[in-house]
């Protein structure tokens, strides 16, 4: 059986994210067509109880810490901090129907993601969700 539904989205817009927000990941690079995912704001929504993979990357200005929320909970197997630059985190996790699901700011204080490179023209995060049955 193979991959059968996904979600890609990304960010090339620098952000301050206060803690317990969201961060804003305004543009889908790639989407499956069956249903599974659709997005709210911030939100990714699931349509089908499943496990996912999840994986997400981010460019911070400072130290901070971020991670993976589904339905108001952080998931620890895809928390990540760094004292600034390039953080990451990839895990597989059991996802319910109707849950939502974010990548946000854990620190009380915030973070600031922000494009990397020469004239700031990378991304600044992403985040790519896949249905693995």
């Amino acid at each position: 059986m193979g991959t059968s539904s996904w979600i890609s989205l990304y960010t090339n817009t620098p952000q301050v994210v206060p803690g317990g927000a969201s961060i804003v990941l305004e543009n889908t690079s790639s989407v499956s067509g069956d249903g599974t995912f659709t997005t709210l704001g911030s939100l990714v929504l699931v349509a089908k109880t499943a496990s996912y993979k999840i994986s997400w990357t981010a460019n911070l200005g400072g130290a901070c810490t971020l991670g993976v929320v589904i339905d108001g909970a952080d998931r620890p197997s895809l928390r990540a901090g760094t004292p600034g630059g390039q953080v990451q985190a990839t895990a597989i996790v059991d996802i319910a129907i109707g849950s939502a699901v974010t990548l946000a700011s854990l620190e009380g204080a915030g973070c600031v993601v922000a494009p990397e490179g020469p004239g700031a023209g990378g991304t600044a995060a992403s985040m790519t969700i896949v249905r693995l049955n």
